[in-house]
């Protein structure tokens, strides 16, 4: 498993079991009817089905192209999922993964769509 690969499944558990802590804790939470409390759950559904069907894409292609869009949706699952954690549940910040930044591979995969056509 590559360091992205394993960067990517680290944030990918994470934000799965912060998912199911909100499903299992939100319903009992007083804004549990809340529409901006709903559509953030949702929010974070979209962002893990996106992120793991990048992350299938990415261990049938050769080149790290799609590696790093799965590394990206991960990070983006991780951060929104870190923020409905603090806001909703216990308040214990998200763990960084091992591997480059964020910043970094966007800029590695904007130069790759800027310099190389697929």
């Amino acid at each position: 498993m590559t360091d992205l690969a394993l960067a990517t499944h680290t944030e990918l558990t994470f934000a799965e079991r912060i998912l199911a802590a909100l499903r299992q804790e939100l319903p009992r939470h007083p804004q549990a009817r809340d529409p901006l409390a709903i559509a953030a759950v949702g929010d974070l559904q979209v962002r893990l089905a996106a992120a793991r069907a990048l992350q299938r894409a990415s261990a049938t292609e050769d080149g790290p192209v799609r590696q790093i869009q799965a590394r990206l949706a991960a990070d983006s699952a991780r951060q929104l999922a870190d923020e409905l954690q603090r806001e909703w549940l216990d308040g214990t910040p998200a763990p960084r993964s091992p591997g480059p930044a964020p910043r970094a591979l966007k800029r590695l995969l904007g130069e790759h769509h800027l310099t190389i056509t697929d």
